[in-house]
């Protein structure tokens, strides 16, 4: 199961053994072993790419909550020898940080006691291994680095946004075009106003001149909110504000690939129990916390 994970996270088998440490040849054959099992195919093989069918997609997320239950499980078993103690050092994204780690990390403070856990939150690059972190979390491409293992947390998505009030004054755009004739509230560097739209069928470069820039989420998404204009941004800043009406999607059939949260931590063969326990945690509450 760990393997056939391996894979479809990395989309490949190549990408898979190197993430795992082990040899191609090992991953497939465990590929292989578990769809004779199951008597199934749980991937769709070509020249070019290695993607899950539609049974694998269903038998892969029961096996990410399946092999985190195992680590927890397993963890509690480790316990048994005695609470664990000692700092943890964890770094995380702002908005991420300060709209859900609270709540995660409570229960799990509460849960060992004994830890003493240090949260940093900051968007910069994060080497976690020369800044000595136990844990990172990351959002976006994350590229291999050696010493360091990386597990997906939850898939990000971007959506287009505006207040109610806005679309009432300025209309309502159908179509990704309409959306650059339209005021737009950006993330970043105003020179790189640019976005790339996805649907089901084609995607969309989208280019505009911003009316305001920002490096923080939740500033963005109180401007929208104020009627300053479209935005598009994380699912789990916005979901709040759609659910309570004070901002709606627009053209819900459009999303920006953000790609994923990420969990980055050292590659130990002996992970320490305190970062394995972290790690279960993260795995069993992030997916329900901001589901995609």
């Amino acid at each position: 199961m760990e393997a056939f994970v391996a894979v479809v996270e990395s989309g490949g088998f190549a990408a898979a053994a190197r993430n795992t440490g082990s040899t191609r040849a090992q991953v497939n054959k465990l590929v292989h072993h578990l769809e004779e099992h199951l008597a199934t195919r749980l991937l769709q093989r070509t020249t070019r790419q290695v993607s899950p069918s539609e049974t694998g997609r269903a038998y892969y997320a029961q096996c990410k909550r399946l092999l985190a239950e195992l680590l927890e499980i397993e963890a509690e078993v480790m316990e048994l020898h005695g609470q664990p103690t000692g700092p943890i050092r964890v770094n995380a994204p702002m908005t991420f940080g300060t709209m859900y780690l609270g709540r995660i990390l409570a229960s799990f403070c509460k849960r060992y006691p004994k830890l003493q856990m240090q949260l940093t939150l900051n968007d910069r690059f994060v080497d976690t291994i020369e800044e000595g972190y136990d844990l990172t979390l990351r959002i976006g491409e994350v590229k291999a680095v050696a010493g360091l293992a990386c597990r997906q947390l939850v898939k990000v998505v971007g959506y287009v946004v505006a207040a109610p009030g806005y679309l009432q004054e300025q209309g309502t755009p159908t179509t990704p075009e309409e959306l650059e004739a339209h005021r737009f509230l950006h993330y970043g560097n105003p020179s790189g106003a640019r976005e790339v739209l996805d649907s089901e069928t084609s995607s969309f470069k989208l280019r505009y001149q911003p009316t305001f820039s920002t490096n923080n989420g939740e500033v963005l998404q109180d401007m929208a909110i104020e009627g300053m204009g479209i935005t598009i941004l994380p699912h789990f800043i916005v979901q709040d504000a759609l659910k309570q009406g004070q901002l709606v999607r627009i053209l819900p059939n459009w999303w920006k690939p953000v790609g994923y949260l990420h969990a980055l931590y050292p590659e130990h063969r002996s992970l320490s129990t305190k970062t394995r326990l972290l790690l279960a945690h993260l795995e069993a509450n992030v997916p329900s916390t901001c589901p995609a």
